[in-house]
């Protein structure tokens, strides 16, 4: 009888870590990842244009983006780079003061080209190292068939909410 207590007190715990285990969001790992806004688009780099929000498009030269973590005793900080294949992959997202527009500039130690990955609700959002409470916000200007990517305050708006996908 006590063994059946036990076998079903196991049973029941390991079945609670699972549902524990799989409703927290996981972190993305370093490596190149598509990032689709909850509100339409995904992220988006060219020489051209820079980093916006366009429309998804399957293109991973220009949206399949490298994602690095920068600081190794803080895994949820990342430098969001241009890929390869974009022809510029040591181009990185910098963040400037809130409600301007995102620079393209040459990838540096700089902790405004530095982003936490957070999680509200299931969704990922990009809060700004340098100027905490910031995130990237798809703006509702367009801006070259896409729309500007902003930096602006953190408010679990749609239009801040990201998915990763490999």
């Amino acid at each position: 009888m006590r063994s059946r207590f036990v076998k079903a007190l196991s049973m029941l715990a390991a079945i609670f870590t699972l549902v524990a285990v799989s409703a927290t969001p996981a972190s993305a790992e370093t490596g190149y990842y598509w990032a689709s806004n909850r509100a339409g688009g995904c992220l988006d780099f060219s020489v051209q244009f820079g980093f916006r929000v366009f429309p998804c498009n399957g293109d991973q030269r220009y949206q399949r983006l490298d994602y690095r973590r920068t600081v190794a005793n803080n895994p949820d900080i990342y430098q969001i780079r241009g890929n390869p294949g974009s022809g510029r992959p040591n181009t990185c997202i910098t963040a400037d003061e809130s409600g301007a527009p995102v620079r393209s500039d040459a990838c540096a130690v700089n902790s405004s080209q530095f982003f936490t990955i957070r999680y509200a609700n299931g969704w990922a959002y990009f809060d700004s190292v340098s100027k905490p409470g910031l995130c990237l916000t798809k703006s509702s200007t367009p801006y070259n068939g896409g729309n500007v990517l902003r930096t602006e305050p953190c408010a679990g708006r749609t239009e801040q909410y990201w998915v990763f996908t490999q």
